[in-house]
């Protein structure tokens, strides 16, 4: 098979699951084919394509949905167009809370809306704040603020809403210790989980391998893909624990995230093949 590997132009940071990936396709007789979405728009001579690396789809992302539906209308997509919809807006965190998935405690704001940062941190009882993006990867403009930092806080998060809609988190203390959890979904197994450390704006992610997915971590993962579980080839939740051990879900996941092949069971990677070559 010629199975195009969905990229961009000029990767922000290396993908670590690159080299594996293309070493397995190519050992099992497939021919990798790497499609930068913001590159040419071509017909490119492929079989199935593979979203993998497209990390800098949040600059431009209208013009990204549209390239997905373009692709996708000439050959199979992994993951598919209305999944990336679902998943491209952090709003699906609201709709995973009303649907009474424990999520982080997230507020949600529009484009141009006010707010009032002290206010709401003062009525939610919140320490420690995250505010991102609603539509981010690699933590682009992803920061923390505490309770002393609220100036600058504000002038951060006004900023951001002046551009983009924005969601602002509480900071859960079991970020940096012992980091959240990274479960990894393929073609309908939970293969493996990692341990990762909290990232800002600019920095390095710090991942580890970790013990295998436990059953309450799955069932709360399961509860957060359920209703787009049928079209799933990949994905990954994280997870973690609040100050009394439940688990909540933090972020899903199904458009392009590392899959952590170098921290996970050969099979994972081999799974993900054999399911790409039922297209």
């Amino acid at each position: 098979m010629r199975i195009g590997l969905v990229t961009c132009l000029r990767l922000p940071e290396p993908d670590p699951d690159h080299p594996l990936l293309i070493e397995a396709l190519t050992r099992r007789g497939h021919k990798p084919i790497l499609i930068p979405w913001d590159g040419p728009d071509q017909r490119y001579d492929t079989d199935v394509n593979l979203l993998r690396s497209p990390w800098n789809y949040y600059e431009a992302s209208e013009a990204f949905l549209s390239w997905i539906e373009r692709i996708a209308s000439r050959r199979p997509l992994i993951n598919p167009p209305e999944v990336i919809r679902w998943n491209i807006h952090k709003h699906y965190l609201a709709v995973l809370q009303q649907r009474s998935v424990p999520i982080v405690p997230t507020k949600w704001f529009s484009r141009e809306e006010h707010v009032d940062l002290a206010a709401l941190m003062q009525e939610s009882a919140w320490d420690r704040v995250v505010i991102k993006p609603a539509i981010s990867a690699a933590s682009f403009r992803t920061r923390s603020f505490g309770q002393g930092e609220v100036i600058e806080a504000q002038k951060f998060v006004s900023q951001l809403v002046a551009e983009r809609d924005v969601l602002v988190q509480k900071y859960m203390d079991g970020f940096a210790d012992p980091g959240e959890r990274s479960l990894i979904w393929i073609a309908g197994e939970w293969t493996h989980a990692v341990r990762k450390r909290p990232r800002f704006d600019c920095q390095i992610e710090r991942v580890e391998a970790d013990s295998p997915p436990q059953p309450l971590e799955i069932r709360l993962a399961e509860a957060a893909i359920e209703s787009q579980k049928h079209r799933l080839t990949y994905g990954r939740v994280d997870v973690i624990a609040d100050e009394r051990g439940r688990h909540l879900v933090s972020e899903v996941e199904l458009i392009e995230p590392s899959l952590f092949f170098t921290h996970g069971p050969a099979h994972a990677l081999e799974r993900l093949i054999d399911r790409i070559e039922t297209f």
